[in-house]
């Protein structure tokens, strides 16, 4: 499942809050409340208003993309 790009300035899909937190996160959380098809790196986002998470891909996930040989 590809990952939106991370996005300093996001507003929550939402509710349009700009009041986001955000955790990095190094891989899958399988048996957790987080757990998805997700399997790399990625950035949790959490709406402060109304509670709403989202994950985003990491700044530098484009560099870790392999270049194709």
């Amino acid at each position: 499942m590809p990952l939106k790009p991370f996005a300093e300035d996001a507003l929550c899909p939402k509710c349009g809050a700009r009041d986001i937190s955000m955790m990095y996160c190094i891989d899958q959380h399988a048996g957790s409340e987080h757990s998805s098809e997700v399997s790399t790196e990625h950035m949790h986002r959490e709406c402060a208003r109304c509670g709403y998470p989202w994950i985003e891909a990491c700044l530098d996930a484009a560099e870790a993309t392999p270049t194709p040989q």
